[in-house]
């Protein structure tokens, strides 16, 4: 008669062992996310990793060996990154994700890739916002982020790549929420808002996944057939602090949109004029010039 094997911790560290990621579950939540976006049905190859350095870097490797279409996925990074080279910190039960999208220029994978993510996510019935350049928030809480990546050669974009870091059921700091804490807030869970998809009750980051899989697809194909004029005013529908005022070197203006090439659009009034369009003075700064800040 064999014992049972014991494990033994102290009551102040728990310790979990990592369950191996649900593939069926990913892939009936990518197809059930693709109808709800209109999307045609679209595999993917899917590469599920306990822990690696970055999402991003090992999907790198993946293309440079020349396989098509994978999905990284990993339940922790060791070397996240996140815009303008800021740590990503990864911890267990947050979704880090990382595909291959089609080359554009870097504004427009941005704003392609953040849009179909507040834009799926908002079907859904989760109120995303996009916070100035390429955060989710909701109510002035960050969500998560996306860090897109290119590489060249002879003078041309020969690949392109999105890095996807979501809040789903991890530990956030106060300026941070997670799809768990947001649900709880509502006086529901995350497990009952995800009943609706298919695949086991227990794998929300695998349906949470397949959701975010299905949000990239859903920008290229959006950039794809209505260009980038409709997607940008599709963006700025769903910008956090468009019409609020701001302070830049002393001056008071209203965000009024984002442009094409991503750059931020403020408009200033002209101190001691009317309120007309003669008085109108617009500047557009770069994404890292400035930050908007968190509730």
């Amino acid at each position: 008669m064999h014992s049972t094997p014991t494990i033994h911790a102290s009551h102040s560290q728990s310790f979990k062992t990592p369950m191996p990621f649900d593939r069926t579950t990913f892939h009936q939540s990518l197809t059930f996310f693709q109808a709800q976006a209109g999307l045609p049905e679209e595999t993917v190859v899917l590469h599920w990793f306990e822990t690696t350095d970055s999402t991003n870097r090992k999907l790198w490797g993946l293309i440079d060996r020349g396989l098509e279409s994978p999905v990284v996925i990993a339940e922790t990074q060791t070397a996240g990154k996140g815009q303008y080279g800021r740590q990503w910190v990864s911890s267990p039960g947050g979704l880090y994700l990382s595909m291959a999208i089609a080359p554009q220029s870097p504004a427009q994978m941005t704003l392609t890739t953040v849009w179909g993510l507040a834009e799926l996510l908002n079907q859904a019935g989760i109120p995303v916002q996009i916070k100035w350049l390429n955060d989710l928030v909701i109510q002035g809480r960050k969500l998560g982020g996306i860090l897109t990546e290119a590489k060249w050669r002879g003078g041309e974009m020969a690949g392109a790549i999105v890095g996807i870091g979501l809040n789903v059921s991890n530990p956030v700091p106060e300026t941070g929420i997670s799809l768990q804490q947001f649900f709880t807030e509502n006086a529901t869970t995350l497990h009952d808002f995800l009943q609706k998809v298919p695949g086991e009750a227990g794998a929300p980051l695998e349906k949470v996944a397949g959701l975010c899989v299905a949000s990239v697809q859903l920008g290229q194909q959006c950039l794809t057939n209505f260009g980038l004029d409709v997607l940008r005013d599709s963006y700025q529908a769903h910008l956090a602090h468009l019409g609020q005022p701001v302070q830049i070197d002393g001056r008071q203006g209203i965000i009024v949109g984002v442009r094409a090439d991503g750059n931020l659009c403020v408009r200033f009034m002209s101190e001691g004029r009317d309120l007309d369009l003669s008085s109108e003075e617009e500047i557009y700064l770069q994404p890292g010039t400035m930050s908007l800040g968190y509730c």
